[in-house]
């Protein structure tokens, strides 16, 4: 039978990084970051829809961020609905969970900085698609007039509606994301029997 010594290492030293990651208190430097970063690259979605990311005032503390959405089709942007996101939920947790996991995985190092820059740009792209669909959800339930601003039908909203719930909504994806890009990237064989050997 073999030793589980390098497993055990292996989950304390992924625990312990993210814990640490988690305890230098993200909520104070990670929005203001996140904001910038989301206005940059998210303030356009095309047929003057437009996006806003500032400082949430959810009185709960709940999200950080609030999402305007609305239009600039009549020249000065018209931000006709809101949606609060948790920045810190939705982008750094997953990025802090797989960097603790690249940290506790013997052979991530040694295979070179390719494989660990495409898992940090894989878990960047999951938090886009997160930020896309909350925002997407959010044209299709905003008016302007008599029509929304994205229009996607009764099939397309559920989809959208459910895309939304899963994909910010379950705190579960959170941690699922980074484990799999984890797996499929920095992983490989060669690295699993290398725990277990050791």
């Amino acid at each position: 039978m073999r030793a589980p010594g390098s497993a055990i290492r292996f989950v304390a030293i992924a625990v312990v990084s993210f814990v640490v990651l988690m305890a230098i208190a993200p909520w104070k430097f990670y929005p203001p970051l996140f904001q910038g970063v989301a206005n940059v690259f998210f303030s356009s979605f095309g047929s003057h829809r437009i996006a806003k990311f500032e400082p949430s005032d959810d009185p709960r503390g709940m999200w950080d961020t609030k999402i305007s959405v609305g239009s600039d089709v009549s020249g000065a942007p018209a931000y006709g609905s809101s949606l609060g996101f948790n920045s810190v939920r939705e982008g750094y947790a997953p990025t802090a969970a797989l960097l603790a996991l690249v940290l506790a995985t013997p052979a991530a190092w040694r295979r070179g900085w390719g494989a660990v820059a495409a898992a940090f740009g894989l878990i960047q792209v999951f938090v886009a698609l997160r930020i896309v669909v909350a925002a997407l959800y959010g044209f299709s339930r905003v008016g302007l007039g008599d029509r929304h601003l994205l229009e996607v039908g009764t099939l397309g909203m559920r989809a959208l509606r459910r895309a939304d719930q899963i994909l910010t909504g379950d705190l579960h994806f959170t941690y699922i994301a980074p484990l799999l890009v984890w797996l499929l990237v920095v992983v490989r064989p060669e690295a699993i029997r290398s725990l277990w050997n050791r």
